[in-house]
């Protein structure tokens, strides 16, 4: 299954952190998320697993023709402690 975000914007409420987030994961690919303090990486991450709203743009979950295997994995590391148990 291939993930991808589109024109996304991140934020809280009516404050938004970032725009334009563009990205795309193909299946069996590694991700990193990277950037400066404060500048919405762990707001991206919760987005992306749906503990918060998106602001704006897209997000596609797409799935390749023939298969008959649904499986989705996801895994985020946090400094707090939460336990999230759910598929995007």
């Amino acid at each position: 299954m291939k993930l991808e975000v589109k024109d996304a914007s991140i934020g809280y409420k009516k404050q938004v952190l970032s725009s334009n987030i563009n990205m795309a994961s193909e299946p069996g690919m590694v991700t990193a998320i990277l950037g400066q303090n404060g500048c919405g990486k762990t707001t991206f991450v919760k987005s992306l697993m749906k503990l918060i709203p998106w602001c704006g743009g897209f997000l596609f979950l797409i799935e390749q023709m023939g298969s008959f295997l649904h499986t989705c994995r996801f895994g985020a590391h946090s400094q707090g402690s939460f336990c999230w148990n759910r598929c995007v």
